[in-house]
C-alpha cells in the first residue's frame, strides 16, 4: 500500500507499506524512481525480532543515487539470516520531496532467488534541480544565501506566488498570512479570485462557517449575518437569527413494509430507507417501530442519518419479551421508549437525504417481521409562517395594507388559497375592495329611466331585493325613502338636479352607511 500527503504548497510526503503474506522468497530491497528531486526525512521501519531469533535486525541501507531511492539488506548469498521481509511481516518506507506524485513502478528485489518484481505505485514526478535554469544547482544557490524560506530545497523564486508580490505563497503563510482552509494558498488570493467573503473581513466565508465563528443556519453557504445585512426583512425581529431558522416544523414519514420483512438470525439484516425531502437542520427526531418478534433481547435496531451518524435504538434489551411497538423518543412520555443511545446525536445535522434503519436478529431460535417504521423530524425553520414563500415571516409583513380583512393572513395568500375572491384582479380581496356603482341606476342596466324609480318603490314597499342599496340614494341624504323616488323622477322628467355621486360614471360611494355588495353595471 502507499499514501501521498501534501504537507505544504511544495512538500509531499510519500509512505509505503510492504506486507509479505505468504512468499518464501521474501524481499531484500525496495526502490522507486527519484529523478531531479531531493528526498528528505527518509524513514524505515521493520519488525522487532526476539533476542532468541537467528535473524539479523539491522535496518535496511538507504541510497538516493542513480535516479532512484532504494532500501536494501544483504543478499541471501551474503547472509541467509539477513533482515529480509519474511512471511507474515510488514516493513514501512517514507520520505519527503518537493515533487508531486505521478504513476510509476516500484521494484522489489527477491531475497532467496535474486529476482525482481514490479509493483504499480505513486512516486515523485521528475524534478528540476535547477528550477530557475540559470546553470547553478538549486542546492548551491541555497547554500550561498538564496532564499528557501520553508527549507524544502526549492528556491522561493520557483514556488507559487499567487499575488505576484515577489514572496512565495509558502513564505507568506509561514509569516502569518491566513490560509484558513489549509490548501496552501493565502486566503487573500482566493478572495481576489472570487471566493466568498461577504463581510469583507479577509476570511473566507466557508472557513468562518466551518470554524463556527459565523452561522449558516439554512445551509446555503452564505453567512447569515450577510443575508440579514442585505435584506433586513429576513430577520424581522432583529435578533440576529434568520426568521427561516427560528420556527420549527415537524415532518412525518412512514414506511409501511409490505410484505412484512422477515427478522431472523438465518436471514440478512433488514435494511429499510426513508428519503427525507425537507431541507434544514434537525431539531428533534422520534422513531416509530412496529415489529413482531419473540424474545426481543435477540435484536439490535439502529438508525443512520444522511451524514452517517449512527444511533442505536434497541441493543439486545428486553430479554424474553415479545414484539416492539413503540416510539423512540429522547423526551420520554406515555407510549414512548428511550433509545439505547440518544437521538439528539442527529440534532443540528442536515435532515435532507436517506435515513436508514437496520434490524438484526443476533441469536437463533426466534424470529419475527418488521411491519412498519417511521420518522417524526422537527426541522428548524420549516415551520416558518411564510404563505407566499418569500423567506419573510408573515407576521412581519402583516399590516393594514396587506391584510385588509385583519384575519392574520396576507391578502395575497387569502386570494391564492381561495379563502377570498378577487374578481377584478387588483390583489385586494373583494370583501375589502370598495364596490363601484352609479347612483340612480338602481337595476344596474346601464341607463336611468322609469324602471329605476319602480325598482326603488318595489324595494321600499314590495319587499324587493337590491344588491346595491347605496345606488338608490338619489338625493344623497344617506337614507332610502320616497324622496329618492321623487328626486329621480324630477331628474328624468323635469330637468332636475343630477343624482348624488357617483354619477354619471361608476365610482366608489362615500361614507353613506348604505351597503353595496355588488353592482353588475360596473366592472
Amino acid at each position: 500500500g502507499y499514501k501521498v500527503t501534501q504537507q505544504t504548497a511544495n512538500l509531499w510526503q510519500y509512505e509505503y507499506a510492504l506486507y509479505n503474506m505468504d512468499s518464501t522468497r521474501s524481499v531484500r530491497s525496495f526502490s522507486l524512481p527519484l529523478l531531479g528531486v531531493v528526498a528528505s526525512d527518509i524513514g524505515f521501519h521493520d519488525v522487532e525480532y526476539h533476542s532468541t531469533e537467528v535473524y539479523d535486525g539491522a535496518d535496511w541501507a538507504v541510497s538516493t543515487s542513480g535516479g532512484e531511492i532504494s532500501w536494501s539488506t544483504s543478499t541471501f548469498a551474503q547472509n541467509s539470516n539477513a533482515n529480509a521481509l519474511r512471511w507474515g511481516t510488514m516493513y514501512n518506507f517514507r520520505f519527503v520531496t518537493t515533487s508531486g506524485p505521478t504513476n510509476a513502478n516500484a521494484t522489489l528485489g527477491q531475497f532467496t532467488t535474486g529476482g525482481t518484481l514490479l509493483v504499480p505505485i505513486l512516486a515523485p514526478m521528475v524534478g528540476n534541480l535547477d528550477c530557475n535554469n540559470n546553470g547553478v544547482p538549486d542546492a548551491d544557490e541555497i547554500a550561498n544565501g538564496a532564499s528557501d524560506c520553508d527549507g524544502n530545497g526549492l528556491l522561493d523564486e520557483c514556488q507559487e506566488d499567487c499575488d505576484d508580490d515577489g514572496e512565495a505563497d509558502a513564505c507568506e503563510i509561514l509569516n502569518g498570512a491566513l490560509d484558513c482552509d489549509g490548501d496552501f494558498i493565502p486566503d487573500t488570493c482566493q478572495i481576489s479570485a472570487g471566493e466568498a467573503d461577504c463581510d469583507l473581513d479577509g476570511v473566507l466565508d466557508s472557513c468562518e462557517i466551518s470554524q463556527g465563528t459565523e452561522t449558516d443556519c439554512d445551509l446555503d453557504g452564505a453567512l447569515d449575518s450577510c443575508q440579514i445585512d442585505s435584506n433586513p426583512a429576513t430577520d424581522c425581529d432583529n435578533n440576529g437569527v434568520l426568521d427561516a431558522c427560528e420556527a420549527a416544523g415537524i415532518f412525518s414519514y412512514v414506511d409501511n413494509v409490505v410484505p412484512p420483512a422477515p427478522v431472523s438470525s438465518s436471514d440478512p439484516p433488514v435494511v429499510r430507507t426513508i428519503d427525507v425531502d425537507q431541507i434544514g437542520l434537525v431539531d428533534d427526531v422520534d422513531v416509530q417501530i412496529a415489529l413482531t418478534h419473540t424474545w426481543i433481547g435477540d435484536l439490535t435496531i439502529s438508525l443512520v442519518n444522511p451524514s452517517g451518524t449512527n444511533v442505536a435504538l434497541h441493543s439486545q434489551s428486553g430479554g424474553d419479551a415479545d414484539d416492539i411497538n413503540t416510539v423512540y423518543d429522547d423526551d420520554g412520555g406515555a407510549g414512548t421508549t428511550a433509545p439505547a443511545s440518544p437521538l439528539s446525536a442527529f440534532d443540528g445535522q442536515n435532515a435532507l437525504g436517506d435515513w436508514t434503519l437496520t434490524v438484526q436478529d443476533t441469536v437463533g431460535g426466534d424470529s419475527g417481521v418488521l411491519n412498519l417504521w417511521g420518522l417524526d423530524i422537527a426541522i428548524a425553520g420549516a415551520g416558518l409562517p411564510d404563505c407566499n414563500n418569500n423567506g419573510i415571516h408573515d407576521g412581519c409583513e402583516l399590516t393594514s395594507a396587506n391584510d385588509c380583512n385583519t384575519n392574520g393572513v396576507l391578502d395575497e395568500c387569502d386570494i391564492s388559497s381561495g379563502t377570498s375572491t378577487d374578481t377584478n384582479n387588483d390583489g385586494i380581496p373583494d370583501e375589502c375592495s370598495a364596490v363601484t356603482y352609479v347612483t340612480g341606476d338602481t337595476n344596474a342596466d346601464g341607463s336611468h329611466d322609469i324602471s329605476d324609480a319602480v325598482n326603488i318603490l318595489t324595494y321600499l314597499f314590495g319587499g324587493g331585493q337590491v344588491s346595491c342599496i347605496a345606488s338608490l340614494n338619489n338625493n344623497g341624504d344617506n337614507s332610502v325613502d320616497i324622496s329618492d323616488v321623487v328626486y329621480l323622477l324630477v331628474y328624468l322628467f323635469d330637468n332636475g338636479a343630477d343624482p348624488a355621486a357617483p354619477f354619471p360614471a361608476c365610482g366608489p360611494g362615500g361614507a353613506t352607511g348604505l351597503s353595496c355588495d355588488s353592482f353588475g353595471g360596473c366592472p
